[in-house]
C-alpha cells in the first residue's frame, strides 16, 4: 500500500506493462498521474489499455512496439520521446521503462511517462537561438574570433575573418592576435588586454594586421570577455577591414597638403608683385607730386591731379591685396 502511494505521488505515469503473444497490450498498474498527462483514470486504463493509445497515430505506435521490441531483444532499458496529440493539444512525453522476464517468458516493463513539453520547448527555443547566432556570427560582414585567453589563440573564426587574413580555420588556431600585429600596434594591444581584464571589454581601436601572405591591413578592432563560466577564459575580437577608409584619409591629407601649399605659394607671389609694382608706382607718384609744385597752365595741372588721384587709388588697391596675402600667409 505504501508503494502504491509512491508510485501515485511521482510526478508523472507509473506503470507496468506487457503484450501477449497476439501483441495486445496489458497495464497490470497504472499510477494516478494518467489523469494529469492522459485525462484518464488508472481504472480505465487498467480495463481498457487501448483507449490509452487512442491519442497515438499509427506511425507512432508502430515505432512504439519496435523500440519496445529492440529492447526486449537486447536486455536493456527502453526510452522513447513522442509528440502526441492529447486533446487536441501537442504534449512531448518521454517514456522510461526497465524489462522483466515473466515465467511465461513474455517482458513486462515497469517504467515512468513523464511530461517533458517545457523543457523541450526551452531546448528547441535555446537549438533556435544558438541556430540563429550562429548564422550571424557566420555570415557577419565583420571578422569574428573568439581567442583563448590562457593559450593566446584562436579558439574559432568566421569566414569574413579568414577570407580577410587569408588562413583557414584550423590555421587559426595555432594563431593568436599577437602573431597577426604589426610591431608597431604590439604595446597598444598589451595594454588592450589589461584594460579587457578590469573593463570586460577592449576600447575601440585601430591597428594593422598581417595577412598569411605578409599584406598589411588597416583595421579596426573592439571586443569582450566571454560571460560563460561553463567555457575556459575566452574574449571575442571584431575586426572591421578599414583599409579603403584609410586610403581615402590618407588622400584627404595630401589633397590639403596640395592646397595649402599652393594658397601660400599664390599668397607669397601676390605679396610679391604687390611689392613689385608699389615700388615703382610710388616713384612715379613722386615725380607727379614734384611736377604738380613747378608752373603749369590750368589744363596741365587738371591733368597731372588725375594722374595723382589714380595713382593713389591703384596704390591702395595694391595696399590691400598685400594686406591680404599676408593674412592669408598667416603672417
Amino acid at each position: 500500500m505504501e508503494y502504491k502511494k509512491l508510485l501515485n505521488a511521482l510526478p508523472g505515469m507509473a506503470f507496468k506493462l506487457s503484450f501477449d503473444a497476439q501483441q495486445q497490450p496489458e497495464f497490470h498498474f497504472c499510477s494516478a498521474g494518467s489523469v494529469g498527462l492522459y485525462g484518464l483514470t488508472p481504472e480505465q486504463i487498467l480495463a481498457s489499455p487501448l483507449q490509452f493509445f487512442a491519442c497515438f497515430t499509427p506511425a507512432q505506435l508502430v515505432s512504439f512496439k519496435e523500440s519496445l521490441g529492440f529492447c526486449a531483444a537486447e536486455r536493456i532499458d527502453w526510452q522513447l520521446v513522442l509528440t502526441l496529440n492529447i486533446k487536441g493539444k501537442n504534449r512531448v512525453h518521454q517514456f522510461y521503462a526497465t524489462p522483466e522476464l515473466l515465467a511465461d517468458g513474455l517482458i513486462c516493463w515497469s517504467g515512468l511517462i513523464t511530461d517533458i513539453t517545457q523543457q523541450y520547448v526551452e531546448q528547441d527555443t535555446h537549438l533556435q537561438n544558438e541556430r540563429l547566432l550562429s548564422s550571424l556570427f557566420d555570415l557577419s560582414p565583420l571578422g569574428i574570433g573568439l581567442v583563448n585567453v590562457e593559450q593566446d589563440c584562436f579558439i574559432k573564426t568566421n569566414i569574413a575573418l579568414q577570407r580577410l587574413l587569408s588562413y583557414t580555420e584550423s590555421e587559426f588556431q595555432s594563431l593568436g592576435p599577437d602573431l597577426l600585429l604589426v610591431a608597431d600596434y604590439f604595446d597598444e594591444f598589451q595594454r588592450q588586454k589589461l584594460i579587457l581584464q578590469h573593463q570586460f571589454r577592449f576600447e575601440p581601436h585601430e591597428a594593422v594586421l598581417k595577412t598569411k601572405y605578409g599584406e598589411e591591413i588597416d583595421v579596426f578592432i573592439n571586443g569582450m570577455l566571454l560571460d560563460d563560466p561553463e567555457s575556459p577564459p575566452a574574449y571575442w575580437m571584431i575586426i572591421e577591414d578599414i583599409s579603403e577608409r584609410k586610403i581615402f584619409e590618407r588622400q584627404l591629407i595630401a589633397e590639403k597638403n596640395r592646397a595649402e601649399v599652393a594658397a601660400l605659394a599664390k599668397s607669397n607671389f601676390l605679396a610679391s608683385m604687390s611689392h613689385e609694382i608699389r615700388t615703382p608706382l610710388n616713384g612715379v607718384l613722386g615725380m607727379l607730386d614734384v611736377l604738380q609744385q613747378s608752373e603749369l597752365r590750368a589744363a596741365q595741372k587738371r591733368q597731372i591731379d588725375i594722374a595723382m588721384t589714380s595713382g593713389g587709388a591703384l596704390l591702395q588697391l595694391l595696399n590691400n591685396i598685400l594686406d591680404f596675402s599676408k593674412i592669408d600667409a598667416g603672417k
